[in-house]
């Protein structure tokens, strides 16, 4: 046999992951990051081995299997694990590749009729199979083990196959290294150790890594809870093996009724919980069935006849958005539904409910938006994604990506809308003075608008293939002087064009953005004082949305100032009503900014929905780091002095400084123009504010207001 022959059968594989690899193999690149997260579960050589051709079939399918190790670069390689071949010798077996290609450090890719060489030929007819990759698996600089992967029939493993696996196999090098240097231990592990499930840590985190995911893409997310409350009734009387056993059962059938993305865990003794990606609210009860037929028969009839029925068992749904938006919030919800579901009889199951349809008026309200933004207020980071969610409110694209700026380069930080590919495009590092579309807008400092890109010969060209689009444009994000970002928003959602209206339609989202973003870099020395302004940034994002809108609540502050200072209130009382003026229509964030920008009023089921708006704004800011605001001025700002506002209180039951911001929001509200109706004069304000005197509004607050309004 020649060195040419056997030069055919090693490809020249990268290291890494490319561009192209990522494009071409986008569903293929979870693993790796699964692997990332399942790597410290790992406490054992045999744990690993284990692990590595279970992800490397999700990978990179195989037929069989076969996984070589020794103990150190001088011994031979020994079999140490094998799938899908014959336990006897009467049926297929893996060949002894080290005596065809003596290097084991050189990846290996193989099919029948490539490699001349009748060793290759003959290991191939030795294994029943048609094609053959084989990775070196290292620990630190030595190669201890062959991973080898077989396939019986077409198609034949490609050099893309090859290159994938030689990216997952290098993975697992820290991880070997550091099982050989001991550097394992049980405290970092992510398995249970009796059930072999995962854990509450790993749990936790692969929970938090699955939200994420899930406020990206804009998916559904679920986890159905799992308590099984007799087992403690079962270790007095039958002892803990037993107990053990039957656990070791429950597991099993829970395994049985996961799909490959889900993941299991036991999450205390008698708990287990499952994720559920992609399940909305209307799947659980399905998915709460198949569990329970699962756990309907007895579950170790040959264990001293001990058995555990379905009435044992309880089970609590609990869905993202609807339902919680937070790890914490999820959890705590998922007992208390434990909790209640114990109370039921027969299929102990409890799911909350959702809300009534109400036709499409329901539409106004967007549930995930405030839980979103609350949950992620106090992280700036994570601003950024509810800010790529209004953006695409008020600019109708198929994708958006943010990038943000550190020194000389832009760091992509958000993508939404990119197929799946929004994990690996994220924190791509692009140099100011690269030849893409965003450096190219960072430099110039102004918007670039793409109708066509074959018709604009100024438009840079080494552009990502996840950004080529028919039409796109790209705005600067600027604090004066200062470049803080980029925003790029690609093909218009209903296929035609982006225009000069989209754009200037965004520019005010864009400097309100810039404002954030200018405050985040100051987030560590000022906390609260970076909370208040992104706040009173979150209503005026929601305000640049409606016509006659803009610095609605900017100006109700100035003016509600003004009136307390007139009645004589005190400095630090004036400052702190100020605040909550500026924050009183916080709860119009959870609305759905179309709606409430139409040339219409609303009908009589959508405004029983925005009547709900300052009690959201107050239970928003319930438990927030932020003094100085007055809650119950934002709370009751729409009652009225007969009885007649939202929530029925009158006269003195209203709060005073509730008073002043009512009246002054009216005013403000009446002189500036809505989608359905032209702006009224101050005058003509004032003659309606004087005119319900006493009945809609305080007497005292509307003179004052007058008063303030003439003097200006």
């Amino acid at each position: 046999m020649c060195a040419a022959t056997h030069e055919d059968c090693f490809p020249t594989l990268p290291t890494a992951i490319t561009p192209e690899l990522a494009r071409s193999c986008a569903d293929k690149m979870n693993v790796l990051f699964q692997l990332q997260l399942l790597s410290r579960s790992v406490n054992d050589a045999g744990s690993a081995f284990n692990l590595l051709v279970d992800l490397a079939r999700d990978l990179v399918p195989y037929d069989r299997v076969a996984l070589c190790w020794r103990e150190d670069a001088d011994a031979p390689f020994r079999l140490r694990l094998t799938r899908g071949f014959a336990d006897d010798a009467s049926g297929p077996r893996p060949g002894d590749l080290t005596a065809t290609f003596p290097d084991p450090a050189r990846p290996l890719l193989l099919t029948a009729g490539t490699c001349a060489s009748e060793g290759a030929q003959s290991l191939l007819r030795h294994a029943g199979a048609t094609s053959l990759v084989s990775m070196p698996l290292y620990a630190g600089e030595a190669v201890l083990g062959l991973l080898q992967l077989y396939r019986e029939s077409a198609p034949a493993f490609r050099t893309e196959d090859a290159h994938l696996l030689r990216v997952f196999t290098l993975a697992f090098d820290p991880i070997f290294d550091g099982l050989l240097n001991g550097a394992r231990t049980r405290d970092f592990a992510f398995l249970d150790p009796l059930t072999g499930l995962f854990n509450r840590r790993y749990f936790e985190q692969h929970l938090e890594r699955e939200l994420d995911r899930a406020r990206r893409t804009n998916a559904p997310l679920s986890v159905l809870f799992v308590q099984a409350g007799d087992f403690r009734h079962v270790k007095e009387r039958h002892g803990h093996t037993t107990a053990e056993a039957l656990l070791l059962e429950v597991a099993k059938r829970l395994r049985s009724v996961c799909r490959k993305s889900d993941s299991l865990a036991r999450y205390r003794e008698e708990d287990f919980a499952i994720i559920l990606p992609k399940t909305g609210k209307e799947i659980l009860p399905i998915v709460a069935r198949r569990v329970f037929d699962a756990l309907d028969q007895p579950l170790a009839p040959d264990l001293i006849h001990v058995a555990l029925d379905a009435p044992a068992f309880s089970l609590s749904a609990v869905a993202y958005p609807e339902d919680a938006f937070s790890v914490e919030s999820l959890v705590t919800a998922g007992f208390e539904g434990l909790a209640l579901a114990r109370q039921e009889t027969g299929r102990r199951y409890h799911q909350f409910p959702s809300p009534k349809s109400r036709g499409d008026a329901e539409d106004i309200l967007d549930p995930g938006r405030m839980g979103l933004f609350r949950e992620s207020i106090l992280e700036p980071d994570r601003l950024l994604n509810f800010f790529a969610s209004l953006c695409l409110d008020t600019v109708p694209a198929d994708r958006v990506s943010i990038l943000v700026r550190e020194e000389d380069s832009l760091i992509l930080q958000v993508a939404l809308g990119f197929e799946g590919q929004e994990e690996i495009v994220r924190t791509t590092h692009l140099p100011l003075s690269s030849a893409t579309v965003s450096s190219w807008v960072a430099q110039r400092r102004e918007p670039l608008l793409v109708r066509d890109p074959a018709d604009t010969p100024e438009c840079p060209r080494r552009r990502q293939a996840s950004y080529r689009s028919q039409s796109f444009f790209s705005f600067p994000l600027l604090q004066g002087e200062d470049l803080l970002g980029v925003i790029h928003f690609s093909d218009r959602s209903d296929g035609t064009p982006f225009s000069e209206e989209d754009v200037e339609s965004f520019r005010p989202l864009a400097a309100v953005m810039s404002r954030h973003l200018a405050e985040a870099r100051h987030f560590g020395k000022a906390q609260e004082s970076f909370l208040q302004h992104a706040l009173f940034g979150l209503v005026d994002l929601v305000e640049q949305q409606v016509p006659g809108m803009a610095r609605h609540s900017e100006k109700v502050a100035r003016l509600v100032e003004a009136v307390a200072a007139r009645l004589g209130y005190a400095e630090e009382e004036v400052r702190r009503l100020g605040v909550s003026a500026r924050l009183h229509d916080l709860g119009t964030a959870s609305f759905r900014s179309r709606v409430l920008a139409e040339p219409r009023a609303l009908s009589p089921r959508e405004r029983v929905l925005a009547q709900r708006h300052p009690l959201l704004g107050w239970k928003f800011l319930e438990g927030l780091p932020l003094g100085g605001v007055d809650r119950d001025a934002i709370l009751y700002h729409h009652e009225r002095e007969d009885g007649s506002g939202y929530f029925g209180k009158q006269g003195h039951d209203i709060p005073p400084t509730a008073k002043i911001l009512a009246a002054a929001d009216v005013y403000q509200a009446l002189t500036s123009p809505r989608p359905y109706r032209p702006a009224v004069t101050p005058e003509e304000a004032l003659g309606y504010l004087d005119g319900h005197r006493g009945t809609l509004f305080d007497a005292g607050v509307v003179d004052a207001l007058a008063s303030v309004v003439k003097a200006n």
